[in-house]
């Protein structure tokens, strides 16, 4: 395996360590108020996350070539980000579709319910297949030497490492009677938020380099010598 580091892929590296370093020392500096316009629900970063990730489906279309059942099922995953990042899965329907009690709930509309399940079959056919074909390309096709394949993987470490540290305080005092002060717990919120809305951003990145060399967006590969300019 070989992976050489491009101009781009130098200035999205210090991109991404600087913005961890603002969040590391931020709720030092942020009043109570700057910080939850920041990073509370609905706050500055959630709402560059979602449209990042609207962008990232819009960049698929764009970007890759030719437009199969990868490029689509990956849309479809970055369209569900957003709509979970914009709390969509409970805003337009009577309960969130993502409980089955809200389909076996005979009150709510039958046609509301259908359609939303149609919705929701939909989005989990497009994960499903976008992770299978996510897992194909990393370790079956030898993606890990191919810079879309390494930007989609560290994509999925920084989705992983925000849930993780969204629910680091709360499994601490479950498992091992630890109690986080306030002090870590803002802390820890910044910290992820911020590394989920660098997931969009490291996303799209990953989909540029995809329209260049090898890609997990479509079968085809190409190589590209103009590559190494970006």
């Amino acid at each position: 395996m070989s992976f050489r580091i491009f101009p781009g892929d130098r200035l999205l590296l210090a991109f991404v360590a600087a913005v961890v370093v603002f969040l590391a020392v931020s709720p030092l500096f942020l009043s109570d108020a700057a910080f939850q316009r920041t990073y509370a629900e609905g706050g500055i970063v959630e709402t560059i996350s979602f449209y990042g990730w609207l962008a990232g489906a819009v960049m698929i279309f764009i970007r890759v070539r030719p437009v199969g059942y990868r490029a689509v099922s990956f849309a479809i995953l970055s369209l569900a980000l957003a709509a979970r990042e914009a709390d969509w899965q409970k805003k337009f329907t009577s309960e969130g579709v993502l409980k089955i009690n809200y389909y076996e709930n005979a009150s709510y509309p039958l046609a509301e319910r259908l359609i939303a399940g149609i919705i929701v079959l939909i989005l989990a056919a497009g994960l499903i297949y976008a992770f299978y074909a996510a897992i194909r390309f990393l370790f079956f096709e030898n993606g890990w030497s191919a810079r879309s394949g390494v930007w989609l993987f560290i994509t999925g470490v920084c989705l992983v490492l925000g849930k993780s540290l969204d629910r680091l305080p709360a499994e601490l005092n479950n498992l091992f009677g630890i109690t986080v002060g306030e002090g870590w717990v803002i802390h820890f919120q910044a910290l992820e938020e911020g590394i989920e809305t660098l997931a969009p951003l490291v996303f799209l990145w990953s989909v540029w380099v995809s329209g260049i060399g090898r890609s997990y967006l479509a079968r085809k590969e190409k190589q590209n010598p103009s590559e190494s300019l970006t």
